[in-house]
Parts: C-alpha cells; sequence; structure tokens
C-alpha cells in the first residue's frame, strides 16, 4: 500500500516492528464520531461514571465486579440488569445516532477486560496499541473520559488535558471526591473543544492530508 493510518502512536511502534516503513504510516490519534442532530445541553454529574458499549461477558467480565463506589450509568446491549447494586443504574440500549443525545453524567469510562482491578487479558492487552470507539463517543458527546495507565489512549487524555487516568477502578471515588469543581469544569472545557473536531471529522482529514504529502 502506499500509506496506512494506525490508531495512534504505540499502534504504529507495533506496525514497525513487523516490518513496515514508518515513513508510509500516520497516526490517527483518535476516531472521529459524527453526530446527526447534536445537542449540546448536557446535565453534568462529576460523580457518576458513563459506561457504554457490548457487555457481552466474554468482553467486559469486568462490569459484572464494579467497585461499590461511585455511581455508574451503564448503556448498552448484553447487560444483565436484574438484581443490580445501588450504584449501578442500567438506562438501555440505543442506536450509535441516538445514544449521545442520551448520555447524562461526569465522566465517560473506556476499560476492557476480566478484572475491575486493572485492564486483563486478551481485551486488555490490546487496549495498549488501540483507540476503543467509545472513547470517542464520550468525548463528542461533550464528557471527560477515564482511561487506563497503559492504554495508547492515556497519551491522548495527558496531551489534551480531557480526562483522567488510572491503574484500578477502585482508584475512582477517591479521585473524584479530591477533584474540586474548577478542575472539572477546566476538562469539560478540554474535552468540548476535542468533541467539535470529533464531530467534524477532524482526526481522519487531517490524517488523509498527511497521508497525501507523504506520497
Amino acid at each position: 500500500v502506499d500509506g496506512i493510518i494506525a490508531h495512534n502512536d504505540k499502534m504504529k511502534s507495533e506496525l514497525v516492528k513487523m516490518g513496515i516503513n514508518k515513513e508510509k504510516i500516520v497516526s490517527l490519534e483518535i476516531f472521529d464520531y459524527l453526530i446527526p442532530n447534536f445537542n449540546e445541553d448536557k446535565n453534568y454529574d462529576k460523580d457518576k461514571i458513563l459506561l457504554a458499549g457490548n457487555f457481552d461477558i466474554r468482553k467486559t467480565k469486568y462490569a459484572r465486579n464494579l467497585p461499590e463506589k461511585p455511581e455508574y450509568e451503564i448503556y448498552g446491549i448484553n447487560f444483565e440488569s436484574e438484581n443490580l447494586p445501588n450504584n449501578i443504574h442500567y438506562k438501555g440500549a440505543f442506536t450509535p445516532d441516538e445514544l449521545p443525545n442520551h448520555l447524562q453524567g461526569g465522566f465517560g469510562l473506556v476499560w476492557d477486560g476480566d478484572s475491575a482491578h486493572t485492564c486483563s487479558g486478551m481485551y486488555g492487552e490490546y487496549l495498549k496499541i488501540n483507540n476503543p470507539h467509545k472513547a470517542s463517543l464520550y468525548l463528542a458527546s461533550g464528557f471527560p473520559i477515564i482511561v487506563w495507565k497503559q492504554s495508547a489512549l492515556a497519551d491522548f487524555v495527558i496531551r489534551n488535558n480531557c480526562g483522567i487516568i488510572i491503574d484500578s477502578l477502585y482508584e475512582i471515588a477517591g479521585i473524584l471526591e479530591s477533584m474540586n469543581e474548577e478542575k472539572y469544569q477546566q476538562l469539560i472545557d478540554n474535552c468540548k473543544k476535542i468533541g467539535e473536531k470529533i464531530r467534524q471529522g477532524n482526526y481522519l482529514k487531517k490524517a488523509l492530508e498527511e497521508c497525501e504529502r507523504k506520497l
């Protein structure tokens, strides 16, 4: 091929290790997420964690063992919504176009694997090099994100100051308790700027332009 768009610099490094010429590879940074009829009015609640996705137990075993704090708002398919702990609230499943206008909370969680203590197993390992689409969903919807410290996305979050990074889900409650409103509002403001770029398809446009310059 003439050019390759990798998810991020971590994935680019893996491709280079496989023998692909680094000059052919461009990093996307993060996926775009187009939202028709986007509603910018959001009800923010710092202490509620948004969690969206496919909750097939083979992929998201951790979601059956979430910590007792903070509150979790669950959106998606294959979630066992009966007999839930008091801090876990199932909100149903929506199409990708509809979902952004239903999200209400504080932070979007990007997590995978078997454990709430760390991102383990095959899907946890994949987080070290990929850009999960749900991160783009949260940011495009106007919410800061929470990501695993060893994930490829951690670099993006640090660089853009658009969320927090953690080793374990059990750290979240303490971090939120110590975070003041000024700090939280700064994260919201930063992620809204990024979210606008994501909704306009800017990251793919930029990557394509960079690929064209390399040809």
